[in-house]
């Protein structure tokens, strides 16, 4: 390489790129699930099934700071930054719990249907949905009342849920139909799209308008949610199941469980989606499940079912960043550059009149 390359390329802005591996592994209750996020306090809201309690964690020190008692097996939780209210799908009691994020207390116990599982918030709309397993079914809840006003059916068996924080629209992941369902509450329209086989993981990027479906027999569905199509799978690793998408940089995170029966060493498969590829995996704990994502911070958080413990990866920011150090260094590899090719253009001189 040249000067000039060398130059070239310190000229090129610092670009920060986290390493996407894992920093921090954080000890939590008994068979950890999902996973939720207050990106603005950076707090996480862990459930874990077996110790029917929530596992808070300080996420600017990744330390665990209380453990909230809730309702029986609780599998996922979604937080509404606008209000700092934690929602909390309880599978076995057929309830989601109100933690207060301030206190964190519980504030509220709201009856849903049979076996809650994912959950989602729209904050800017103050509406919470909960994916019911058994009931084919989703219930809707007004955060201002914490009460449910409506009751919508979907596929058989649904599992994770995801909705567009700009255009309100809902995606559930019907584990049972392998399908699924987008509801339109404005348009009062629902449709179904066909995807993989047993889907239970979903994330929705509002900016590129595209839909990432965890299909646990191998692959992601990537859903154009222009035309609600299927545009393509993309393969990851064993048994995808949880899902999450940092859009800053527009990199999909996803849990491979790796082995159904045995406590398997697991990882997380990261797909770029400009490309639709994978483009590297981590390795976490035992058969991981869950994925939230602290946007602001680029954190991703794991929770390893088998392992008791939440993985945390440093992620990716593409926010340009030009150090005082570096401009210095391209000052003076200019400068070399400029001193270096004018000694060499007299040195040829000399040597031709010779």
């Amino acid at each position: 390489m040249n000067m000039l390359s060398v130059s070239l390329l310190l000229i090129i802005p610092n670009v920060v790129f986290g390493d996407n591996v894992v920093v921090s592994t954080v000890n939590v209750g008994i068979d950890p699930h999902g996973v939720g996020v207050n990106s603005q306090t950076h707090m996480i809201y862990v459930p874990n099934f077996y110790s029917n309690s929530v596992t808070v964690i300080d996420g600017i020190h990744d330390t665990v700071i209380k453990n909230i008692t809730v309702g029986f097996q609780p599998l996922d939780a979604s937080v509404n930054p606008n209000t700092n209210k934690v929602y909390v799908t309880n599978a076995n009691s057929k309830s989601v719990s109100v933690i207060d994020g301030v206190s964190n207390t519980i504030i509220n116990s709201i009856t849903v249907g049979n076996s809650p599982t994912g959950i989602a918030v729209d904050p800017d709309t103050n509406t919470i949905y909960v994916a019911n397993g058994f009931s084919n079914n989703i219930s809707i809840i007004n955060g201002t009342s914490d009460t449910v006003i409506a009751t919508v059916n979907v596929g058989k068996g649904p599992t994770g849920i995801a909705v567009d924080s700009k255009t309100h629209i809902v995606y559930v992941a019907n584990s049972l139909s392998n399908s699924v369902t987008v509801i339109d509450r404005t348009a009062n329209n629902y449709t179904d799209i066909p995807v993989g086989s047993y889907p239970v993981g979903i994330a929705v990027d509002s900016d590129t308008k595209m839909v990432y479906v965890a299909n646990i027999m191998g692959n992601v569905s990537v859903i154009n949610s222009s035309t609600n199509r299927v545009i393509t799978d993309v393969v990851v690793g064993k048994y995808p199941v949880g899902i999450g998408i940092d859009p800053g940089p527009h990199l999909v995170y996803v849990a491979n469980y790796d082995s159904i029966v045995l406590p398997m060493i697991g990882t997380v498969s990261i797909i770029n989606e400009t490309s639709n590829q994978v483009i590297g995996n981590v390795t976490v704990g035992n058969n991981p499940l869950g994925i939230g994502i602290d946007v602001s911070a680029h954190k991703i958080y794991v929770t390893n079912t088998r392992s008791n413990s939440v993985s945390v990866i440093s992620g990716t920011s593409a926010v340009p960043e030009f150090s005082s150090l570096s401009i210095l260094i391209t000052i003076a590899v200019l400068f070399s550059f400029v001193v270096a090719s004018h000694t060499i253009f007299r040195w040829r001189g000399n040597l031709s009149v010779k």
